[in-house]
């Protein structure tokens, strides 16, 4: 025969391989807060970047090279019947 199991005694602290105890919150997973902080450099990077002005001006002028879109305008006088100017 076997015998019955023994209920833990009332003074019996609990373990880390017993679990959280029932007074504290669960943990945070440590990759919760390796994204945490990779957001947070982000964010501080880029607020850097926009209050120093090293991020460069944004807009179609940065692809053009000159800094200024020209702009085309073609009138009706310009256009001749038969496609000649």
């Amino acid at each position: 025969m076997s015998t019955p199991p023994v209920p833990p005694s009332e003074d019996t602290v609990p373990t880390s391989d017993q679990g959280p105890s029932s007074d504290k919150p669960p943990r945070v997973p440590r990759w919760v807060k390796a994204l945490v902080v990779i957001a947070g450099g982000l964010v501080l990077l880029v607020l850097i970047l926009m209050l120093t002005g090293l991020g460069g001006g944004h807009g179609p002028g940065r692809h053009t090279g000159t800094g200024v879109s020209p702009a085309v305008v073609i009138t009706a006088e310009e256009i001749a019947p038969g496609g000649e100017v």
